[in-house]
């Protein structure tokens, strides 16, 4: 079926309300069913308990999965959250959006999502349908500065943190519930950087002090052979990865919670990606590297 048939199949989800792309096989519960379209950034599969993770730190994750579709073949069309994001909002390869820009000097050629191209929110609120998002990626926020305007056909769109995210998903539950809507909820989660969380050590082990901090240098300098960590020390930036994406859990989890609790879940449809993956030591080119942005590897393609 290959790499983009995986792509779409992921990408269908808000499709499903008329059957359009997926088939009878998934087609939603109801004819006017609501969409909750979750997105927990920079999230590799295989840390998933559902996807084969030896210690899961992702338990809502994984209810959800054993309870719904899981497609285990997912893939990302691109490693880096806005090409990503213009492929699955409109449901598009990469190359055929209309978007471009350079990554190291964004300024010199720059294009916004193709006007000729349909997103899933602009189909939806075109079918009547409520439209709302609310990100903590500020690179998709209305005033970032290279605004590649990937938040059309959305009535509203926010920005902020996670516990934000979180706060105003179980707000536009409640606000929302009387209409069909599409709410596009999109979590920072393990995106560096990421510090020790309260309980780390209970979760995690305990550590010696002076660990590393992670940032985009660290891995940046790791990756240039310009800074040397020992195992126990990659170990500890694989632990504050996992421990972020257990938080993250927790946040969906509780939207889900309240989801339940206002009587929509029988009537909703939920759709659970990442925008990409993260290369946490993995060998890529004979050497191992860091973070993402950098290749169209398994562990940077491969998504919930």
């Amino acid at each position: 079926m290959g790499f983009y048939f995986a792509h779409r199949s992921r990408t269908a989800g808000a499709f499903i309300l008329w059957n359009a792309l997926v088939g009878e096989a998934f087609a939603a519960p109801c004819d006017d069913c609501n969409v909750v379209w979750i997105v927990v950034d920079t999230t590799r599969a295989d840390y998933l308990g559902s996807l084969g993770a030896d210690a899961p730190s992702t338990p809502n994750l994984d209810a959800l999965a054993a309870r719904g579709t899981l497609f285990s073949q997912a893939y990302a069309q691109a490693p880096a959250t806005m090409l990503s994001t213009s492929s699955y909002f409109s449901g598009r390869r990469r190359l055929n959006t209309g978007m471009d820009f350079d990554a190291f000097n964004r300024e010199a050629d720059f294009h916004p999502l193709s006007p000729q191209v349909t997103t899933v929110a602009e189909v939806l609120q075109g079918q009547g349908i409520r439209t709302r998002g609310v990100t903590a990626n500020m690179l998709l926020s209305s005033t970032a500065k290279w605004n590649l305007e990937l938040y059309a056909g959305f009535e509203t769109w926010e920005s902020g943190n996670d516990a934000l995210v979180e706060k105003r998903g179980i707000a536009l539950l409640d606000e929302l519930k009387e209409e069909q809507f599409f709410l596009y909820l999109h979590f920072m989660g393990p995106h560096i950087p990421n510090e020790e969380l309260d309980g780390f050590a209970e979760r995690r082990g305990a550590y010696p002090e002076g660990m590393p901090k992670v940032n985009n240098r660290t891995y940046g300098e790791m990756n240039k052979g310009r800074l040397t960590l020992s195992e126990q020390e990659q170990d500890y930036l694989r632990a504050l990865y996992a421990d972020s994406l257990w938080q993250a859990d927790g946040r969906v989890g509780r939207v889900l919670q309240h989801l339940e609790s206002t009587g929509l879940q029988e009537r909703t449809l939920v759709v659970v990606i990442s925008d990409h993956g993260e290369a946490l030591g993995d060998e890529h080119l004979h050497k191992p590297v860091w973070g993402h942005g950098h290749a169209l590897s398994e562990p940077l393609l491969h998504v919930p």
